[in-house]
């Protein structure tokens, strides 16, 4: 996927003039949703960019991204409010989501959000060992006590029948 096919797909997460906001995404491989999250932020942002293979991002849009080696199940935020946590293609590596998503609830500000981008399917295979359809998803996130789960983008998926979806989780 492109960066532009990326930020088009998350796009609607995010309001006009909003100010210089912290970030971070989990499972940032080689970076194209890091980058996509940079071009929807206002410059002055920051983005944590995280993965276990030590991802080499350059900053985008005066969006100022530090590259962290480490493991978004143990990863922990000093002194740090987010205003949100992007989980693009990453949450399907997560065996126990609950756990993860009230660990990494403690790190977010009051207001902030989650961003997931996921394939829309049930079935595991080896590129996607515990798949969450949208459906799943927001069953998931509103039992663990947050209030609006909003899918914002859909688009195909080059590797299967599956769509990939975006959305916006809140308090």
């Amino acid at each position: 996927m492109k960066i532009k096919d990326a930020a088009a797909l998350i796009q609607k997460a995010f309001g006009t003039g909003e100010s210089p906001q912290h970030w971070a995404d989990l499972g940032c491989g080689t970076g194209t949703f890091t980058s996509a999250l940079a071009n929807c932020l206002e410059p002055g942002s920051s983005i944590y960019a995280v993965d276990k293979k030590m991802p080499a991002i350059a900053s985008v849009n005066n969006v100022n991204i530090q590259c962290l080696r480490a493991d978004m199940e143990t990863i922990v935020f000093r002194d740090q409010e987010l205003h949100g946590i992007l989980m693009a293609n990453s949450f399907h590596y997560i065996k126990d989501k609950s756990g993860l998503i009230q660990r990494l609830r403690s790190f977010l500000r009051s207001d902030g959000r989650f961003l997931v981008v996921e394939y829309d399917a049930e079935k595991a295979n080896a590129w996607v060992p515990y798949p969450l359809n949208f459906a799943a998803l927001a069953l998931l996130f509103k039992n663990s006590g947050f209030r609006d789960v909003d899918k914002i983008g859909e688009r195909n998926s080059i590797f299967g029948p599956q769509n990939m979806y975006a959305c916006v989780i809140k308090d």
